[in-house]
């Protein structure tokens, strides 16, 4: 990187009352030669320090054998963009008996599929740029760079989306509705396009139809066809959401934030107040539990029944937020990518089940059925 040089001021420094200003004037014969001599004498010493110098680091490169093994050691050590090379093969080996076996991870802002079956990691190519999962519907992801992807991860194939288009999980597995910017809904199946009510903001789809902020009422909804019913206030946020299940924060302060659970199948809500702000939540796939991240990193685990936390421990802190956790497809399990480790954790009580050490680049890790 260039530094800004700052220029030095070479301007006359005066001379000390006293001083005798015709020395500078005496002799000007003789002082250049004394000079030059003081200055030839300087160059032969410093022309031997240098000889010398050089024949003994030229002697001691002769002797050592050249190595290319990085000075620092520790497998968990990589040079920057060569952490996977390290991270992919453990997790492999480590997460071979969790859910199915097959993951996809963000290691050093790049995408690779991890598979039990497979004997290397396999690199999803996508536009330059830190890479974040920012959803999942089955073996599909989505993904985002400076433009939205959508990838298949079984086979890998990947659609990047046009800047105008915005895609939300369907409730069809391995399904996604395309949001248009002309107030249109369609599958990305190439389906009948739904005209959205003017006015009426999609965020998620849900059994009962979407999720929408309704700009014009201040209230969120559940719209349906000619139907909108009031699920909550304009002063809520939306943060996860399942078949029967949705999930906002409000009154978020100082003190926390209070989160609360929609069960649209009970017609019930439940209410609990963190003591931190929730930022990233992602649902079980069965529904029983619900896993937050705060902004300070902090990770809970909530019933989504009661709304009480079962469990709470850390995340991994980052410049460029993401889903720090993830579900296996059975229920069971949360995988949390924690600071140079992952956590595993029961989802019936909390308890940590596996801790996976060296993890260092892991950014997301997301379970595949």
């Amino acid at each position: 990187m260039d530094e800004d040089l700052e220029p030095i001021d070479l301007e006359p420094v005066d001379l000390e009352p006293g001083a005798d200003e015709a020395r500078f004037d005496r002799e000007p014969a003789r002082r250049p030669r004394t000079v030059w001599l003081v200055v030839a004498a300087a160059g032969l010493a410093a022309w031997g320090v240098i000889a010398l110098a050089t024949g003994v680091t030229r002697s001691h490169r002769s002797s050592t054998p050249t190595s290319t093994a990085p000075s620092t050691s520790g497998p968990w050590f990589a040079p920057p963009g060569d952490q996977a090379r390290v991270v992919a093969p453990l997790l492999r080996a480590e997460l071979q008996d969790v859910g199915v076996g097959r993951f996809a991870a963000v290691i050093d802002d790049r995408l690779y599929l991890l598979d039990e079956n497979r004997s290397r990691e396999s690199l999803i190519r996508l536009p330059e740029g830190h890479v974040t999962v920012d959803d999942q519907n089955g073996q599909l992801l989505l993904a985002s760079t400076f433009q939205q992807t959508l990838i298949s991860t079984q086979p890998i194939a990947t659609r990047t989306l046009a800047a105008r288009d915005f895609a939300i999980p369907a409730l069809a597995p391995a399904r996604w509705w395309i949001l248009n910017s002309d107030g249109t809904i369609r599958s990305d199946r190439d389906g009948p396009r739904l005209h959205i009510p003017d006015g009426l903001r999609v965020a998620a789809a849900v059994a009962d139809g979407f999720v929408a902020l309704d700009d014009a009422h201040a209230r969120w909804v559940v719209w349906s066809g000619p139907n909108t019913k009031t699920i909550a206030p304009v002063g809520y946020q939306l943060l996860t959401t399942g078949p029967e299940t949705i999930v906002f924060k409000h009154n978020c302060g100082y003190n926390g934030c209070s989160v609360e659970i929609l069960d649209l199948a009970r017609g019930t809500a439940t209410t609990t107040v963190l003591p931190r702000i929730p930022n990233f939540a992602a649902l079980s796939p069965d529904g029983t539990r619900l896993a937050l991240s705060s902004t300070q990193a902090d990770v809970y685990i909530l019933d989504t029944k009661t709304g009480h936390p079962i469990v709470q421990t850390r995340s991994v802190a980052s410049d460029t937020p993401s889903l720090p956790f993830t579900w296996t497809p059975d229920s069971r399990s949360l995988l949390i990518v924690a600071i140079d480790r992952i956590e595993i954790r029961r989802a019936t009580d909390g308890s940590m089940t596996s801790l996976i050490p060296h993890t260092r680049g892991l950014e997301q890790l997301i379970a595949l059925p």
